[in-house]
């Protein structure tokens, strides 16, 4: 996997991706979880365009560049693919206690 950025603009390029593996950069992205229900098994080459998030501005007049797009618009327009938000059911592992081991004495 490679990502290159100019400006606000990233470029990913990948070479032999799985779909769950593309779905963990995308959590990454979005900082939420993202899971893989496309049944799609095999591997992809992805090249994927999208717009960094810019960071919120005081002033109202500053706009994003006109050639800016957003990583949901950037998966549909140029991979074909959607996020949509899904209640599902998910693994998650909690830590409530930790102690050093061993213990001095």
């Amino acid at each position: 996997m490679k990502i290159d950025s100019v400006g606000s603009v990233r470029r990913l390029a990948t070479g032999a991706m799985s779909m769950a593996r593309f779905a963990d950069y995308l959590a990454s992205q979005t900082d939420s979880p993202v899971i893989d229900l496309t049944e799609l098994r095999d591997k992809y080459d992805i090249v994927l365009y999208y717009s960094k998030p810019l960071p919120i501005s005081a002033n109202p007049e500053v706009t994003p560049p006109e050639n800016a797009f957003d990583l949901l618009s950037a998966l549909r327009e140029q991979l074909g693919l959607e996020l949509q938000a899904r209640k599902v059911r998910v693994d998650l592992l909690v830590v409530d206690h930790i102690e050093q081991t061993p213990s001095p004495n």
